[in-house]
């Protein structure tokens, strides 16, 4: 497979820089936006598309990941620590220029960010995965907008199955 020059250096992170280190048979993107970070992945990997798992609570960015990517499974729901209804301040398409800083905790770093609080679920991952019949996965990008910790704690044993994760971290506290 070909990296475009182009090519985000965490995207290159998770193909080519892994290609000769780890063999992957599955996948799962939490914070994905728009699903084109993990459908890039799985396509590189050659992934059964039922091996590739996209998370995402922001109810509009997960219609639009279902429309484009009906092969994967798609879950709407908060990745957490913990299980349970959370206000999920989701950025108003349309109004807001980067609707991929929406997160569950509230933005201070940016006051100017357009969003609505919004219901949905959260979960915990070792749950979700239990529940979806998943033992682990062996590649994993999450980029959940300063809230990796708590997604790395909700994943509890699980973490060790992973064989490689690559996780956006905030420079300043959000």
């Amino acid at each position: 497979n070909t990296i475009p020059q182009a090519m985000r250096h965490d995207i290159r992170q998770l193909t080519h820089e892994l290609r000769d280190i780890i063999k992957v048979n599955t996948f799962v993107e939490v914070g994905s936006r728009d699903g084109h970070d993990a459908h890039h992945v799985c396509q590189y990997w050659n992934l059964n598309p039922a091996n590739c798992y996209i998370i995402e609570a922001h109810p509009v960015c997960y219609a639009n990941i279902i429309q484009a990517y009906p092969q994967y499974r798609t879950i709407h729901v908060a990745a957490s620590d913990v299980t349970g209804v959370v206000e999920f301040n989701a950025g108003i398409f349309g109004q807001e220029a980067n609707v991929g800083i929406s997160s569950v905790l509230t933005r201070t770093l940016n006051d100017t960010f357009i969003s609505e609080k919004v219901k949905v679920n959260a979960v915990r991952m070792d749950e979700l995965m239990l529940t979806s019949n998943v033992d682990g996965f062996d590649l994993a990008k999450i980029d959940v907008e300063g809230f990796a910790m708590q997604v790395l704690k909700g994943f509890g044993d699980k973490l060790r199955k992973f064989k490689a994760l690559q996780l956006e971290l905030e420079i300043q506290e959000v």
